[in-house]
């Protein structure tokens, strides 16, 4: 739409009913545009030549091969938008996301189409770091999955706005693409990195607890690999034989290890870089089955286990705020720096 008429129509579009506006949205945001591909401008540059040879010479055979490369113009536009026709996307991203590292989840293409196939269908992501996926051909009525990696560089909540959908079937003349809304939001996780930030648990009477063995009379919590000073006894032999790895049974008891993980003051890149830190430890502990706390800014969270625990905590990491007092939530493009 040109600016006159867009600004002619935008009164008319204030004065509509709001489902008449959501619907004229939405098929604005579906509208299928097209540009050459690389070898399209190619293409239109040798029809314009073999139109002037047939305008200078009159040959009847020039007339009738630019006839021809008309048609496979016309046809391969007509096709690549038909192409797009009738497909839904919906992108699936894996349960953790962690800053600066890739996100291998997948595209899902579902073609609606009872009779006809779609070809050669590329799926990109507007906001992300690049995620694309390409399927070569979705038969009629069925559904398509296709790898596609993600990576944020910032922690934080991430807004995902959408979907462009392309297409070059059948000749890769033209490229077809529209934009489909598929808006989310997804939780990042800081980068794990070492560290040693993590104190024993302060106990109710004032001392310091630091008992490095897991105690053995108290419920099931859950199983662990084999540790150095670990009773054979402990050993779940089922579980060993299975996997082929020695994995013991960890008790909740009154022996079991309860460390505090400190984030470190800081501002800037100093802060971001003990937020990570204190991910590493969380990971680090959890993995050993002991109960981990948190102790950020003046937030103290007592030790729990668990893996609904772990991601609370890793939860309030990504969500702490800089120590300039903002809010943690990304404002850019999850590709930029968030």
């Amino acid at each position: 739409m040109i600016p006159v008429l867009a600004h002619l129509a935008d009164p008319l579009r204030r004065r509509l009913p709001a489902g008449l506006r959501r619907r004229w949205a939405r098929r604005w945001r579906r509208r299928i545009r097209v540009r050459p591909t690389r070898a399209g401008v190619g293409f239109v540059v040798l029809l314009a030549g073999v139109l002037v040879a047939a305008v200078n010479t009159g040959d009847n055979l020039l007339y009738a091969v630019l006839s021809g490369q008309l048609s496979v113009l016309l046809i391969s536009n007509l096709l690549a938008e038909l192409n797009l026709r009738g497909l839904s996307v919906r992108r699936e991203l894996p349960g953790e996301l962690y800053a600066g590292q890739d996100a291998v989840g997948r595209f899902v293409v579902v073609n609606a189409r009872r009779r006809v196939f779609a070809g050669t269908v590329h799926v990109e992501e507007l906001d992300a770091g690049g995620a694309h996926a390409l399927f070569a051909a979705i038969a009629p009525g069925e559904r398509a999955a296709a790898p596609a990696r993600w990576r944020f560089r910032r922690r934080g909540l991430h807004r995902l706005v959408g979907v462009r959908v392309s297409s070059d079937f059948p000749f890769g003349l033209v490229r077809r693409w529209v934009v489909l809304p598929l808006p989310a939001e997804v939780l990042v996780y800081p980068a794990p990195a070492p560290g040693r930030n993590s104190v024993p648990a302060l106990v109710p009477g004032g001392a310091w607890r630091d008992v490095r063995r897991p105690g053995r009379d108290g419920d099931f919590q859950a199983l662990r690999r084999y540790q150095a000073g670990d009773p054979l006894r402990d050993l779940h032999w089922p579980t060993t034989a299975r996997t082929g790895r020695p994995m013991v049974v960890q008790r909740e008891g009154v022996g079991a290890p309860r460390i505090v993980v400190r984030v470190e003051p800081g501002e800037g890149e100093r802060r971001e870089r003990a937020l990570s830190r204190a991910v590493g430890e969380i990971e680090r502990h959890m993995r050993r089955g002991d109960a981990v706390g948190l102790w950020l800014d003046d937030q103290r969270l007592e030790p729990r286990t668990g893996d609904a625990w772990r991601r609370h905590l890793l939860t309030r990491l990504a969500l702490a705020p800089p120590a300039d007092g903002g809010t943690g939530r990304s404002a850019s493009s999850p590709g930029g720096d968030g």
